[in-house]
């Protein structure tokens, strides 16, 4: 299990159930080579976007209903097989992205898969450092793009797990 690499993961949810709305994820092996183009899906998460959501990921109903929901996206992308694979690394993994994953899984009655998970958030706090994305990104010269753009928070989060793990070697 988890022999193949990592998958460096962000999700934006529509509301305060925490429904996935954007996901992206970029898989590498374990010295960080890119394995395949990144994916970045936007999902129809079949409930109501909040205002703050729609304010600050800029996306709105009418852009979502032709979007498949999160099994549809889980089934194309294979993703159940690839959270089983491959370590999953995400910013505030623990705090955020996990507990969505599982929610809009759980919404449509499917089992989560047993993963494993190396959050940057945690690393960062365990070493003394800054804890925010923006304050890693700051420090270590990762460009971050537009925050709360899954893309381009996973693409700031595998920079940032990368530098660390030179830093500090393995996490």
């Amino acid at each position: 299990m988890h022999d193949k690499g990592y998958i460096f993961w962000d999700s934006e949810t529509a509301n305060p159930q925490q429904r996935i709305c954007q996901v992206a994820c970029i898989l590498t092996d374990f010295e960080g080579n890119h394995i395949g183009d990144p994916i970045c899906q936007t999902i129809n998460p079949e409930s109501e976007i909040a205002p703050w959501n729609r304010r600050h990921l800029h996306i709105d109903w009418n852009s979502l209903e032709d979007m498949p929901t999160f099994p549809q996206f889980c089934e194309e992308a294979g993703l159940l097989d690839i959270l089983s694979d491959y370590i999953l690394v995400a910013h505030n993994a623990n705090g955020a992205d996990i507990h969505h994953i599982r929610k809009s899984l759980a919404a449509y009655g499917i089992e989560m898969p047993e993963i494993e998970v190396s959050d940057t958030m945690q690393i960062a706090q365990r070493h003394g450092l800054p804890s925010s994305l923006v304050e890693l990104c700051n420090r270590y010269g990762v460009e971050l793009g537009e925050h709360h753009d899954a893309l381009c928070d996973a693409s700031a989060c595998m920079g940032v797990y990368l530098k660390m793990s030179a830093e500090f070697g393995s996490l």
